[in-house]
């Protein structure tokens, strides 16, 4: 048997094992660089500010929030600013007991969702910032057990008399 033959065989399996490895691990290392695409909030997402009510000298704000959408937001951020141009930037503090909730700087969880064409109270106190010019509410939808901020349906209002 020719020995030249042999060699010039494992040489060849050597050469097609490492191109498969390295096709593997080139595959797997892109696999990661794939973005998955992420759940988005529906589209008819949208609450707003229906009434308010501010009491100055406790600091706090009672909102009405009305879900004007076509789908139920299970919670939202809020956000107040006390300049009524650019973004609302201070998160709002839940106050009292208004409806169930879970509360966490600015971002409301409930425990009863806000339906369609429903309305919810809620009261805040804003006593870090003073006065209120504008509020910015963000609606929170809940998809597959993942908590999903709707950054498309970003609500703002304008408030007067608040401080």
């Amino acid at each position: 048997m020719d020995k030249k033959a042999l060699s010039e065989m494992v040489g060849y399996v050597l050469l097609i094992v490492i191109a498969i490895s390295l096709s593997i691990l080139v595959y797997s290392f892109l696999k990661s660089y794939i973005l998955v695409p992420q759940e988005k909030c529906h589209d008819g997402v949208n609450l707003i500010v229906d009434r308010y009510t501010c009491d100055e000298n406790t600091n706090e704000i009672i909102i009405e929030m009305k879900n004007m959408g076509t789908f139920s937001a299970y919670g939202f951020i809020i956000r107040a600013g006390n300049k009524s141009e650019g973004n609302a930037i201070y998160a709002l503090k839940a106050a009292g007991e208004t409806a169930p909730m879970e509360s966490d700087a600015g971002k409301i969880l409930l425990n009863e969702r806000i339906v369609p064409d429903s309305s919810q109270t809620f009261k805040f106190t804003y006593s870090s910032i003073n006065r209120i010019e504008k509020i910015d509410i963000e609606p929170i939808e809940i998809i597959g057990g993942n908590i999903l901020l709707c950054e498309d349906a970003l609500a703002s209002q304008k408030i007067l008399g608040c401080g």
